[in-house]
């Protein structure tokens, strides 16, 4: 039954709009028009208003038509919703396929729990960082690999998309067996209050610190979540999702597969 509301449904929009009184508008629109030019009619033509029947009857032409445009427009209504369901249906097979083709990825991503030191002869700060570790389970050599990286926080995680992932780390290629180790997190040793600075940490800038080039800060009383994506020129991606939180010392944990994130 609900197919068929949708058909007649589509077919009355179609005749209505091609009749021009598919809104409000479009019919008060006739209206006006039909009764200007009766007016006009009425009072340069004839005095007994020889033109006003005719007016009438083009303004109620429309409504009369109305179902014969109808019945014309239901078959390329049926034809035009029959093609919206083959192409949506494409779409998800497509998706499917993607989605089994991540699982076969020769990419394997996971968190460090370990944590990195980080001492500067010419910094007070002892910095400290999480890292994960990306490895090549083959067959294949990896070539042009990039991480990539996107934060989520109560505010913005439901309009967190993949378009939101940061600028790639630097590109790298991964014989396989070979481990490749990013940093992911930043934080100030005994500092928690400065936040947590989801960023990579760039070979070509000897001078970068932390939070210096504006980039990102995690609050310390909020919980985030950090979306990690890697990508080869010939393996499909790989992804990993962590929690990042604050309890005296910053903490993080990958989230569980098949777990959805969530701040409850």
């Amino acid at each position: 039954m609900s197919y068929w509301r949708s058909i007649f449904w589509r077919a009355a929009k179609c005749a209505a709009k091609h009749l021009r009184i598919d809104s409000v508008i479009g019919i008060v629109t006739l209206l006006l028009i039909n009764t200007i030019i009766g007016a006009c009619l009425l009072f340069f033509t004839s005095k007994g208003g020889a033109g006003i029947p005719t007016r009438v009857a083009s303004f109620v032409a429309p409504f009369l038509l109305f179902p014969i445009y109808f019945l014309a427009s239901l078959i390329r209504a049926a034809e035009e919703l029959n093609d919206e369901r083959v192409s949506e249906i494409a779409k998800l097979k497509n998706r499917i396929t993607e989605l089994e083709l991540e699982k076969n990825s020769d990419i394997i991503i996971k968190l460090n729990l370990n944590r990195t030191i980080h001492m500067y002869a010419d910094r007070r700060d002892v910095f400290y960082s999480h890292n994960v570790e990306i490895e090549n389970c083959g067959p294949s050599y990896l070539t042009n690999c990039v991480l990539k990286l996107s934060t989520a926080n109560q505010f913005n995680f439901s309009l967190h998309t993949r378009a939101w992932l940061h600028d790639a780390s630097e590109i790298f290629d991964l014989r396989p067996g070979q481990v490749k180790s990013l940093i992911v997190l930043w934080a100030v040793e005994g500092q928690p209050e400065m936040g947590a600075y989801p960023q990579y940490y760039r070979p070509d800038q000897a001078s970068f610190w932390p939070g210096d080039d504006g980039g990102e800060v995690i609050p310390a009383d909020q919980m985030a979540f950090l979306f990690a994506e890697v990508l080869s020129a010939n393996t499909p991606p790989a992804r990993l999702t962590m929690r990042v939180w604050c309890d005296d010392e910053w903490q993080i944990e990958a989230v569980q597969p098949g777990e959805i994130a969530t701040f409850d």
